[in-house]
């Protein structure tokens, strides 16, 4: 499958989880993140929200670079394709 050369760490929560919060948080370093991928159904305002705030992280660690990539349905392979954003990756070119 496409997905099997992929380098990603996913988090499979049971039932459990549902009802306690704040277990559901997860510390990561910034500095180890690729770049977020954006779901198909992501709206565009949560988009904006998500990109304004790595854009003051990346700030704020003195990061030049970050990827964003959009997830899309392909209807001639039946699959879902990652493709990246370029003009987001440079950090510095994001308007305030």
């Amino acid at each position: 499958a496409a997905w099997e050369a992929e380098n990603e760490y996913r988090i499979i929560l049971d039932d459990f989880w549902e009802n306690h919060q704040n277990s559901r948080k997860f510390s990561y370093k910034f500095e180890d993140l690729d770049g977020i991928i954006f779901g198909i159904k992501t709206p565009t305002d949560q988009k904006l929200s998500i990109i304004d705030a790595v854009r003051k992280k990346c700030e704020k660690t003195g990061r030049e670079l970050f990827n964003f990539y959009q997830a899309s349905y392909n209807s001639k392979t039946s699959q879902i394709e990652i493709e990246p954003i370029p003009l987001l990756s440079d950090i510095s070119q994001i308007p305030k």
